[in-house]
Protein backbone atom coordinates (compact mmCIF):
# COMPACT_ATOMS: atom_id res chain seq x y z
CA UNK A 1 0.00 0.00 0.00
CA UNK A 2 3.03 2.21 0.97
CA UNK A 3 4.30 1.82 -2.59
CA UNK A 4 1.23 3.02 -4.36
CA UNK A 5 0.79 5.99 -2.06
CA UNK A 6 3.89 6.94 -3.01
CA UNK A 7 3.81 6.57 -6.42
CA UNK A 8 0.51 8.43 -6.53
CA UNK A 9 2.39 11.10 -4.47
CA UNK A 10 5.07 11.02 -6.42
CA UNK A 11 3.27 11.61 -10.10
CA UNK A 12 1.17 14.46 -7.96
CA UNK A 13 4.22 16.21 -7.65
CA UNK A 14 5.72 15.59 -11.06
CA UNK A 15 2.15 16.93 -12.46
CA UNK A 16 2.32 19.92 -10.40
CA UNK A 17 6.06 21.07 -11.24
CA UNK A 18 4.98 20.36 -14.83
CA UNK A 19 2.22 22.53 -14.36
CA UNK A 20 4.41 25.43 -12.78
CA UNK A 21 7.29 24.87 -15.70
CA UNK A 22 4.18 25.48 -18.22
CA UNK A 23 3.03 28.58 -16.09
CA UNK A 24 6.49 29.95 -15.90
CA UNK A 25 7.02 29.47 -19.67
CA UNK A 26 3.39 31.69 -20.40
CA UNK A 27 4.75 34.25 -18.07
CA UNK A 28 7.73 35.33 -20.21
CA UNK A 29 6.70 37.85 -22.01
CA UNK A 30 6.74 37.42 -26.13
CA UNK A 31 9.98 38.73 -26.51
CA UNK A 32 11.90 37.22 -23.77
CA UNK A 33 10.14 33.64 -24.68
CA UNK A 34 11.23 34.19 -28.60
CA UNK A 35 14.71 35.11 -27.60
CA UNK A 36 15.48 31.59 -25.42
CA UNK A 37 13.45 29.38 -28.09
CA UNK A 38 15.83 31.33 -30.65
CA UNK A 39 18.47 30.46 -28.59
CA UNK A 40 17.63 26.93 -27.34
CA UNK A 41 17.16 25.89 -31.24
CA UNK A 42 20.31 27.71 -32.56
CA UNK A 43 22.85 25.76 -29.60
CA UNK A 44 20.74 22.40 -30.30
CA UNK A 45 20.58 21.69 -33.26
CA UNK A 46 23.40 23.91 -34.33
CA UNK A 47 21.58 25.66 -37.33
CA UNK A 48 22.48 29.30 -38.90
CA UNK A 49 20.59 32.20 -38.61
CA UNK A 50 19.10 31.90 -42.14
CA UNK A 51 17.69 28.48 -41.58
CA UNK A 52 16.27 29.36 -38.05
CA UNK A 53 14.41 32.37 -39.92
CA UNK A 54 12.63 28.84 -41.28
CA UNK A 55 12.07 26.66 -38.38
CA UNK A 56 11.84 29.18 -35.41
CA UNK A 57 7.46 29.47 -35.71
CA UNK A 58 7.10 25.58 -36.92
CA UNK A 59 9.10 24.07 -33.67
CA UNK A 60 7.55 27.00 -31.13
CA UNK A 61 4.15 25.49 -32.35
CA UNK A 62 5.73 22.28 -31.91
CA UNK A 63 6.46 22.80 -28.62
CA UNK A 64 2.94 23.83 -27.81
CA UNK A 65 1.95 19.94 -28.69
CA UNK A 66 4.74 18.67 -26.71
CA UNK A 67 4.36 20.28 -23.58
CA UNK A 68 0.67 19.53 -22.93
CA UNK A 69 1.61 15.52 -24.61
CA UNK A 70 4.14 15.34 -21.68
CA UNK A 71 0.78 17.26 -18.98
CA UNK A 72 -1.56 14.73 -20.39
CA UNK A 73 0.79 11.80 -19.40
CA UNK A 74 1.44 13.30 -16.20
CA UNK A 75 -2.22 14.30 -15.40
CA UNK A 76 -3.49 10.58 -16.76
CA UNK A 77 -1.09 8.77 -14.75
CA UNK A 78 -1.92 10.82 -11.53
CA UNK A 79 -5.27 9.88 -11.60
CA UNK A 80 -5.10 6.15 -10.91
CA UNK A 81 -7.80 5.72 -8.48
CA UNK A 82 -10.49 5.99 -11.39
CA UNK A 83 -12.00 3.36 -13.77
CA UNK A 84 -10.19 4.39 -17.15
CA UNK A 85 -13.15 5.69 -18.97
CA UNK A 86 -13.56 7.73 -16.72
CA UNK A 87 -10.22 8.73 -15.78
CA UNK A 88 -9.94 9.47 -19.98
CA UNK A 89 -12.74 12.07 -19.60
CA UNK A 90 -11.46 13.25 -16.31
CA UNK A 91 -7.82 13.64 -17.66
CA UNK A 92 -8.95 15.66 -21.00
CA UNK A 93 -11.40 18.11 -18.97
CA UNK A 94 -9.02 19.08 -16.66
CA UNK A 95 -6.39 19.13 -19.55
CA UNK A 96 -8.76 21.13 -21.45
CA UNK A 97 -9.36 23.53 -18.11
CA UNK A 98 -5.85 24.39 -17.59
CA UNK A 99 -5.17 24.79 -21.29
CA UNK A 100 -8.00 27.88 -21.76
CA UNK A 101 -6.83 28.93 -17.88
CA UNK A 102 -3.20 29.26 -19.64
CA UNK A 103 -4.24 30.83 -22.82
CA UNK A 104 -6.14 33.44 -21.04
CA UNK A 105 -3.51 34.10 -18.43
CA UNK A 106 -1.65 35.20 -21.52
CA UNK A 107 -3.59 37.82 -22.37
CA UNK A 108 -2.09 39.97 -18.99
CA UNK A 109 1.59 39.18 -20.24
CA UNK A 110 3.44 41.61 -22.62
CA UNK A 111 3.36 40.91 -26.19
CA UNK A 112 1.15 37.28 -25.70
CA UNK A 113 -2.52 36.60 -26.83
CA UNK A 114 -4.98 34.71 -26.29
CA UNK A 115 -4.79 32.03 -29.35
CA UNK A 116 -7.12 29.41 -30.76
CA UNK A 117 -4.45 27.78 -32.48
CA UNK A 118 -2.74 27.30 -29.35
CA UNK A 119 -5.73 25.40 -27.72
CA UNK A 120 -6.17 23.05 -30.39
CA UNK A 121 -2.08 22.50 -30.75
CA UNK A 122 -1.78 22.04 -26.83
CA UNK A 123 -5.71 19.87 -26.61
CA UNK A 124 -4.24 17.15 -28.97
CA UNK A 125 -0.66 17.14 -27.56
CA UNK A 126 -2.67 16.38 -24.30
CA UNK A 127 -5.12 13.97 -25.93
CA UNK A 128 -2.53 11.92 -27.62
CA UNK A 129 -0.40 12.41 -24.29
CA UNK A 130 -3.36 10.74 -22.31
CA UNK A 131 -4.02 8.29 -25.40
CA UNK A 132 -0.66 6.64 -25.63
CA UNK A 133 -0.34 6.29 -21.92
CA UNK A 134 -4.34 4.72 -21.71
CA UNK A 135 -3.07 2.09 -25.05
CA UNK A 136 0.13 1.29 -22.87
CA UNK A 137 -1.61 0.62 -19.34
CA UNK A 138 -4.53 -1.52 -21.47
CA UNK A 139 -2.13 -3.70 -23.06
CA UNK A 140 0.13 -4.32 -20.12
CA UNK A 141 -2.90 -5.22 -18.24
CA UNK A 142 -4.49 -7.35 -20.64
Amino acid sequence: MRKIIENKTLSFILLIIWSLVIFFLSNQSSEVSSSESSYLIMHTLKVSNSVLNVIHEPLRELMHFVEYFIFGILLFNTLNNHKINRKVILSIVISFIYIISDEVHQIFIPGRAFQILDIILDSLGAILGIYILNIFIYRKNK
